[in-house]
């Protein structure tokens, strides 16, 4: 099926795969797609979602595309804030722009970030509020008929995105969740350490609840993910492969590890990783998409 659309979201479907199409022209500007496709601001209040005192005053900020067209919606995590990541950081941006073309997608600034309000934690926990109170903002979305929530984190973003995957057992905000897509996710020692204070082991085991089955809530939900899939660059400055695997390993066998090319880091900084990035996103979702009672 052929979507045309400018920028980080054209291509088709063929023999089972997301096929992209993207000019010269496109690729060094792809992660400016998305401030050119109607993004609208949003403000996201963390302290009417969890009902935590410490986050009464807590609001973020995040930018919205709605997706009329489709039921399913990506909530997009950035890397760690401390060491300057975003919602405007190249690779969610292109995420971003790349799964507009499919889906409502929304990101946003963690706190402490950028003009979210409050004070970042170094455990993660109250980033992982964060990401609740974003899902039920998407959720929300005015002009999007959301049933079906997918999380797509980077780097530090994407260990506390999947940690949320427990939380569709028992949150009502995360009911609507059926997956996700992690890339890079930062589960070396020196990353464990230092990004989440010690705290990593922690966060894992979140996953590890979260994606076991027969825990959903939402309606005809057996607890089964739709999608599970952890992405790398094969040349990854904080986590091996084996490092990653140990830890995939730990889940069900539906959980998939996918190693992009050998010259491919943790920064994505060649066009040519940023285009098999957004490849390998669409992939792993293509059955939200047009898979039995998806929108495409």
């Amino acid at each position: 099926r052929s979507v045309s659309q400018s920028g980080a979201g054209r291509g088709r479907w063929a023999a089972g795969r997301w096929v992209p199409q993207t000019t010269e022209a496109d690729r060094p500007q792809c992660h400016m797609a998305a401030a050119a496709v109607g993004a609208r601001a949003v403000r996201i209040d963390v302290g009417r979602c969890s009902g935590d005192e410490d986050d009464r005053d807590v609001v973020l900020e995040g930018r919205l595309l709605v997706n009329p067209t489709s039921d399913v919606a990506a909530v997009l995590t950035h890397p760690f804030g401390p060491l300057g990541g975003s919602q405007n950081d190249h690779v969610v941006r292109t995420l971003l722009a790349a799964l507009s073309a499919h889906c409502t997608v929304l990101s946003f600034n963690f706190r402490g970030v950028g003009r979210s309000s409050g004070g970042r934690s170094w455990s993660g926990r109250a980033e992982r509020r964060d990401v609740l109170a974003a899902v039920a903002t998407a959720a929300a979305a005015p002009g999007a008929n959301v049933k079906r929530i997918v999380l797509v984190g980077y780097s530090y973003g994407a260990a506390i995105a999947a940690s949320i995957l427990k939380e569709r057992h028992s949150h009502k905000a995360a009911n609507k969740i059926v997956g996700g897509v992690f890339v890079g996710v930062p589960c070396g020692w020196l990353a464990r350490t230092f990004c989440y204070t010690g705290n990593f082991e922690e966060l894992w085991q979140h996953v590890v609840a979260g994606t076991a089955s027969g825990g959903g809530d939402s309606d005809g939900d057996s607890g089964d993910l739709a999608v599970c899939t952890f992405i790398q660059g094969g040349s990854d400055n904080f986590t091996s492969e084996a490092t990653l695997r140990s830890y995939v390993a730990q889940l069900p066998s539906t959980a998939r590890v996918v190693m992009l090319d050998r010259a491919c880091d943790h920064f994505f900084r060649r066009p040519s990783d940023l285009q098999s990035l957004r490849t390998e996103v669409l992939n792993a979702l293509r059955p939200l998409f047009i898979g039995e009672g998806g929108s495409h």
